[in-house]
């Protein structure tokens, strides 16, 4: 039902103006975002959480770097028993994945149950985005996107991890969402992940040319509401080394939902964009790369290092993750993110009327508060949340002190709406 009521909504929205009259005007804040609330699921600490941009089976899907696994939904337990490695956590897990619901007119944001633990967290937001499911695999401390044998799995912080002997680890962390593929009949949903796989150290990168693995989630209707999506590797190293990480740092459909467009950046900073039908990205030979030079599309793969093949996107980039996507309301592809050797909660939009651009500078939307650290990143736009495609959910990781002690600090994803006019 919510379903339909926003494909009513946003056909309207689309033809509502024409096109040409678009273009010529600018999305601006009609007011000041509004702080609806925090994204949490009690059982966990959560870093850079991120959602696909459809809903699945009429709800969200997230998924998140380093989780930290509590005990008795305890921040209190975490910090005074020696935090995560003396024994105040049940484990850490480098992605997880939750649920959270939607109500008639957005997310479905509630206040906490008054047995509810992170009460440190949740007195500091007016409501909160409950976010379940995936403890039967995390509570065995297992990481949600699953590690390859080669990739240090489990040596010697347990599966999770991907911590190596020598000290460096595999971080394999979702930068950008799964992307909705296919839906059946019966309402099963076909998504498919592209995942970089670093190979770094203590604030270090060890591999500089990291290839790009490719994973299918498979969703049915389920009585039971916390059962996440299966996922499973379609092919490690889809994307080898020493080539554009496509679909890592950004995807967006167009707007008939046929063709999916991948970008990419690279550790050295750079962008490439490709291309593939929706229904056939497991098929490398059906994959497009962009050439700036003037060559166009060509099914000649680049390598990371041809400057010919790269793109720009109006200077996003910082965390190595935008969100973009066709916003009918704009009648433009926009981009959210922040700038590129930023790290503060600074939300940027570029606009372009085709993926290959050309991208509008980077302009500033919204400056958020980040909290005692002084750092704001992994800002996300949630599409999939909003009725009206002129009212856009942003998230983003911030920071709150446990106990008032600058020393301990616990990730927030705080949620803000903000409402877009069109201006001149």
């Amino acid at each position: 039902m919510i379903s339909s009521i926003k494909a009513l909504l946003l056909l309207t929205a689309s033809v509502s103006a024409a096109p040409a009259a678009r273009n010529l005007l600018t999305p601006k804040l009609v007011k000041t975002p509004e702080l609806k609330g925090v994204a949490l699921d009690p059982n966990l600490i959560r870093d850079s959480c991120i959602s696909t941009y459809e809903l699945i089976d009429g709800r969200v899907l997230w998924l998140c770097r380093d989780t930290i696994i509590l005990k008795n939904q305890s921040i209190p337990y975490y910090f005074e028993h020696g935090q995560l490695f003396g024994g105040g956590a049940a484990g850490l897990v480098s992605s997880s994945a939750s649920w959270s619901d939607q109500g008639l007119l957005g997310p479905d944001f509630v206040q906490p149950p008054p047995q509810q633990g992170q009460k440190d967290v949740t007195s500091l937001y007016p409501a909160q985005l409950t976010q379940y499911g995936g403890s039967s695999i995390y509570d065995q401390d297992l990481a949600y996107v699953p590690y390859q044998p080669d990739e240090c799995d489990g040596i010697p912080a347990g599966t999770s991890g991907g911590n190596c002997n020598d000290g460096t680890r595999y971080a394999l962390w979702p930068d950008s969402p799964p992307v909705v593929t296919n839906t059946a009949l019966d309402g099963t949903v076909t998504m498919h992940l592209y995942l970089r796989v670093p190979h770094t150290g203590f604030l270090r990168i060890v591999d500089f040319y990291p290839p790009c693995s490719l994973f299918k989630l498979t969703y049915t209707p389920n009585t039971d509401k916390t059962v996440l999506p299966s996922i499973s590797l379609v092919a490690q190293d889809f994307f080898p080394r020493y080539v554009f990480n496509y679909g890592d740092f950004a995807h967006a459909k167009d707007p008939l939902g046929q063709t999916l467009y991948l970008w990419a950046q690279s550790f050295q900073g750079n962008y490439g964009l490709a291309r593939v039908p929706v229904n056939a990205v497991e098929d490398l030979s059906q994959y497009e790369y962009y050439y700036s030079n003037g060559t166009g599309w060509s099914s000649v793969q680049p390598n990371v290092n041809q400057t010919e093949a790269y793109v720009d996107i109006g200077g996003l980039g910082a965390s190595g993750q935008a969100t973009i996507y066709w916003n009918p309301f704009f009648g433009q592809y926009v981009a959210f993110g922040q700038l590129e050797g930023e790290f503060v909660a600074n939300l940027y939009m570029s606009l372009a009327s085709n993926p290959e651009g050309p991208w509008s500078d980077a302009t500033l939307v919204y400056s958020f508060p980040t909290g005692p650290s002084g750092n704001g990143y992994t800002l996300a736009a949630h599409p999939e949340m909003s009725l009206l495609p002129n009212e856009i959910y942003i998230s983003y990781t911030g920071s709150s002190d446990y106990n008032n002690n600058t020393n301990d600090q616990v990730y927030n994803t705080p949620i803000y709406k903000l409402t877009f006019g069109l201006g001149l």
